[in-house]
């Protein structure tokens, strides 16, 4: 299993219990609520976690690619794994967003507006997406264009020659 951002986050704001978090699906999350249903958590009870409002947005983009994320591992998963492999590190402040199949294609990613924003909330200063999502950026504030640097990748190892700090 791919370990991703948004799962370290729901661990972060629910404090729900890794034996919970890996059998909750998709029908368990009430994002209107801002709630998750825990099917058989500790002591085989039934329960409910709270998630604060301002993680809506991440879930809710996570769980629009979760038929994906069976079948394809981050791009920034890959990239973390070469970095420690060749002993170089990554540029500080750097997101990397996308996914790359089992065949070895590129995902696009499907709210690259929002993953952007949500990037500079969160003090990025640079953020790694796949060329297939650059359309989709035209509409991108000017404010936020001017803080955060989008970088493209082609492929993996584009993306990990990007992401390198020289």
């Amino acid at each position: 299993m791919a370990w991703h951002a948004p799962t370290n986050d729901l661990l972060f704001y629910t404090a729900v219990r890794v034996s919970e978090l890996v059998h909750i699906e998709v029908g368990d999350v009430d994002l209107e609520a801002c709630k998750i249903f825990i099917n058989r958590g500790k002591g085989a009870k039934d329960r409910y976690i709270l998630f604060p409002a301002s993680f809506r947005l991440v879930l809710k983009s996570h769980l629009h690619a979760a038929p994906r994320n069976r079948e394809q591992v981050g791009v920034g998963v890959i990239v973390g794994l070469c970095s420690a492999l060749f002993g170089k590190p990554l540029k500080g402040g750097l997101v990397i967003c996308g996914g790359i199949t089992l065949g070895g294609s590129i995902e696009p990613i499907h709210n690259p507006i929002d993953v952007v924003e949500l990037a500079m909330e969160k003090g990025a200063n640079a953020v790694l997406v796949p060329v297939s999502s650059r359309r989709a950026l035209i509409d991108l504030s000017d404010e936020v264009a001017t803080k955060v640097q989008v970088l493209f990748y082609a492929d993996a190892s584009d993306a990990l020659r990007k992401a390198l700090h020289e």
